[in-house]
């Protein structure tokens, strides 16, 4: 999910509380997503009982409240690294050179680039 001005903290305190009492979130996805006071106060009343993060909002820094949870899980934004992801992220980017080379618009825009309207090959 792209992180705009509508799915800013889309994760906050009243979809924490939907979650099942021990639950554990997990972001990998935009810092921004996830309000990351709401999880701390989550887990400080241990309605969560644990949080992964790989990314934050407030990157590089990190809040002290989530340093503090012995709950939570934080890695530095390399969730994704092995051999094969990299790999797997060389050829879709060589791929997506080859379809802009191609005059065609990329597979997978989160929004439509500029000159180019997406999936159509027209130009604006």
């Amino acid at each position: 999910m792209p992180l705009t001005p509508g799915t800013h903290h889309v994760i906050g305190a009243e979809q924490l509380a939907l979650m099942s009492p021990g639950g554990l979130l997990v972001n990998v996805s935009r810092g921004g997503l996830v309000d990351t006071d709401a999880v701390i106060k989550a887990l400080d009343g241990g309605h969560l009982d644990g949080a992964a993060f790989d990314v934050l909002e407030s990157e590089p820094h990190v809040p002290a409240g989530l340093l503090d949870q012995p709950g939570a899980l934080l890695t530095p934004h390399i969730a994704f690294s092995s051999d094969a992801s990299v790999t797997e992220l060389r050829r879709r980017a060589a791929e997506g050179v080859v379809r802009i080379l191609a005059d065609e618009a990329p597979a997978h825009a989160c929004n439509a680039p500029r000159g180019l309207l997406a999936g159509t090959g027209e130009r604006r």
